[in-house]
C-alpha cells in the first residue's frame, strides 16, 4: 500500500471538508511551533511532527483538488523568483 492509497483511504473515510478544516489545523499547529522557535523554544521534535502532519495534509489537499500539476509548476516559478530575488543567476 502506497502513501497516495492511505491518503486516499482518510479522504474517504472523513471526507473532503473534514480533511480541509484538517488541514487548517496542522498549519496552525506548525504556526504555533514557529513562533516557538522565534521565542527561543528549540523543540525540534515537536517542529518536525508538525511539519510532517502539514506535508501529509498537503498531499491529500494535491489529490482532493487534483492539482499535483499545478502545485509542482507554482513551486517551480516561486523557486525562480526566489533566485532572481537572491541575485542567483539563471
Amino acid at each position: 500500500m502506497t502513501n497516495e492509497d492511505v491518503y486516499q483511504m482518510a479522504i474517504c473515510r472523513w471526507g473532503r471538508e473534514s480533511q480541509l478544516v484538517m488541514m487548517v489545523e496542522e498549519c496552525t499547529e506548525l504556526g504555533k511551533e514557529a513562533c516557538k522557535l522565534y521565542r527561543g523554544n528549540t523543540n525540534i521534535d515537536g517542529l518536525s511532527e508538525e511539519i510532517a502532519d502539514v506535508e501529509i495534509m498537503i498531499a491529500q489537499m494535491k489529490i482532493m483538488y487534483d492539482c499535483q500539476e499545478q502545485v509542482s509548476h507554482m513551486k517551480n516559478v516561486k523557486i525562480e523568483r526566489l533566485k532572481d530575488t537572491l541575485g542567483i543567476p539563471r
